[in-house]
């Protein structure tokens, strides 16, 4: 697909995503997200509410749109079904837990992939029939163990440990357990996922082959899926083709050694946020494809899992913060804002963009570095290109849907209200009354109240 950057901005995708937008005017907006716009110059929801009104002046908020989340869901699901004619996409719900949004994905078909005891418990409270999760994690709890056998879930597992508790869990409740194993294949470069790591059991050096034995000695597992998950922020088509190949390769193996076909073939996830995707010219089809490709040397049929987080949510959010201050340090212009790294993990390859709640009608723009309040060296965005003056006080912030609200940490600053646009209204699930709660029973004291 064509890039949604146009040629002269084309370096910034390709080069440096982790500076602002490439923002001129307030079309732009939905070149990016394409549930915003400027109406009248206020950042709104289309066809909902002007973002500037559900700001409160002393604490910041994130908003969801469930229709934009989906549109990534149908998006991704069109893109694989298009080569595969047995799919199951299983939502990475470590990526977001607000409930209108998992109910909304669930209700639409998605499985959700989960990682620990809580996230079962969120997941069938969401409506997710047991059958439809897939278990992932290593270490697993005997409270994870257990619910997932009970629940009929496709339980993957990567190490000999953990393979005997299913069992043993299995057999004492009196059911087979569906079993996947995770492999780390040989394919070298630079990746998420590397040999000797915490994930994944490695195909170099016959680790996997002793596993796989182990899993078929097991009394109450049928070992029916093959799984690998490499990659994170996946916008490089060329690693993302080399470890779906590496799969490839290892199920050819276990076939040839060991005579296993295996029923399913899980591929994870790790892709990149949909607009920084589409700005480097790429889609989720493209993905698609390349696996289809790669995926084809197999030689037998197979149902494929897919299991996407970021995709999907990453831009289905956008934050809504106060600038707090300003400041300059040698040759850097700061903007310091009240949502800060408590809630946006702060990472080096990952930028949440900030735009202007109100596009100015004229004045000066420059170049800001923007970050919060906390005495750590955390930045949001480098380079953004923001107004000048009282305009570049209230901003939006973009990327913040995924591993935002789940890692949120009540240290340093308060807690973002949170609120979800359903297509028809915008609902608030979170604001000062739930914040005050919880930092009572946790800490014993109310930030929030009125001093006496």
């Amino acid at each position: 697909m064509a890039s949604i950057c146009s040629p002269d901005e084309r370096s910034w995708a390709d080069e440096d995503d982790l500076r602002g937008l490439p923002l001129r005017s307030p079309d732009d907006i939905s070149r990016f997200v394409p549930w915003l716009h400027y109406r009248d110059g206020e950042l709104s929801i289309i066809g909902g509410p002007v973002l500037d009104d559900h700001l409160a002046d002393d604490n910041p908020s994130i908003v969801y749109s469930v229709p934009h989340a989906l549109s990534r869901f149908g998006e991704l699901r069109s893109a694989f079904r298009r080569h595969f004619d047995r799919v199951h996409i299983a939502y990475a719900l470590k990526a977001c837990y607000v409930r209108p949004v998992v109910r909304a994905l669930v209700d639409a078909g998605a499985g959700l992939e989960v990682m620990s005891g809580l996230e079962l418990a969120i997941a069938r409270r969401a409506g997710c029939p047991g059958e439809a999760v897939v278990s992932n994690g290593v270490g697993m709890r005997p409270d994870h163990v257990r619910g997932v056998v009970e629940a009929g879930a496709l339980v993957v597992v990567d190490n000999v440990g953990d393979l005997r508790r299913v069992d043993a869990a299995a057999r004492a409740v009196g059911r087979r357990v569906r079993l996947g194993l995770r492999v780390t294949p040989d394919v070298g470069g630079d990746r998420f996922v590397g040999s000797s790591a915490k994930l994944g059991c490695d195909w170099a050096g016959g680790g996997f082959l002793a596993l796989v034995d182990e899993a078929k000695r097991a009394t109450h597992c049928d070992l029916v899926a093959l799984h690998a998950h490499q990659l994170t922020h996946a916008h490089d088509l060329d690693r993302y083709t080399a470890a779906v190949r590496g799969l490839a390769d290892v199920a050819r193996a276990v076939l040839a050694e060991r005579g296993i076909r295996f029923e399913t073939v899980d591929i994870g996830g790790g892709f990149d946020t949909g607009y920084l995707l589409a700005a480097r010219g790429l889609a989720i089809s493209d993905f698609a494809d390349a696996a289809a490709k790669e995926l084809a040397a197999i030689g037998y049929p197979f149902e494929l899992v897919v299991e996407p987080g970021r995709f999907l949510v990453a831009d289905a959010a956008v934050g809504l913060t106060s600038v707090t201050g300003e400041k300059q340090n040698g040759d850097r212009r700061w903007r310091v804002t009240d949502l800060g790294s408590n809630v946006l993990i702060p990472l080096p390859e990952l930028a949440y963009h900030p735009v202007p709640l109100r596009w100015p009608s004229g004045g000066t723009w420059s170049r800001y570095d923007v970050g919060d309040g906390t005495c750590a060296p955390t930045v949001l965005c480098r380079d953004a290109r923001l107004p000048d003056g009282r305009e570049g006080l209230r901003l939006g912030v973009l990327n913040v849907g995924a591993y935002t609200t789940v890692f949120a940490e009540s240290w340093a600053f308060p807690l973002p209200d949170i609120a979800v646009w359903d297509g028809n209204q915008l609902s608030h699930l979170v604001g000062s009354a739930e914040r005050a709660a919880m930092f009572t029973a946790l800490h014993g004291v109310d930030p929030f109240a009125e001093p006496a």
